[in-house]
């Protein structure tokens, strides 16, 4: 590699490899020190290890953003439903009772399958 007055670096043609490598270690979040070990000891083992590394980091973060994902789905329908509950004047009605106050609904098609609420699961049990 040369470095001009300007601060150009000119590499040949032969480094253009490393040049790739190196682009595509740091777009992976790697560590510019780590990626000068490897390349003062290409022959070892270091560069299964810095990827091996990597990708399992990049699996750990895809989890948790799908697990992000689910939630915020979930809580998304969830306020939809009760908006559209909430909108609809023959979807509910207030009772007055001495000490307490209930709404009396029926929310069980309102959210998606699986997730009705304690009336399915029992006549899932049955």
């Amino acid at each position: 590699m040369f470095v001009s007055d300007n601060g150009y670096a000119y590499y040949s043609p032969l480094q253009l490899g490393d040049l790739m490598l190196v682009s595509a270690l740091q777009r992976a979040g790697s560590s510019l020190a780590d990626i000068g070990s490897y390349l003062r000891d290409p022959q070892g083992d270091q560069l299964e290890s810095i990827i091996a590394e990597h990708v399992q980091r990049l699996e750990a973060e895809r989890r948790a953003l799908r697990a992000q994902q689910r939630f915020l789905q979930k809580t998304l329908d969830r306020s939809r439903a009760i908006s559209e509950w909430r909108d609809a004047p023959e979807g509910w009605r207030m009772v007055d009772l001495a000490e307490e106050r209930f709404f009396d609904v029926d929310i069980s098609g309102r959210f998606a399958e699986g997730d009705a609420g304690p009336e399915s699961e029992r006549q899932q049990a049955d």
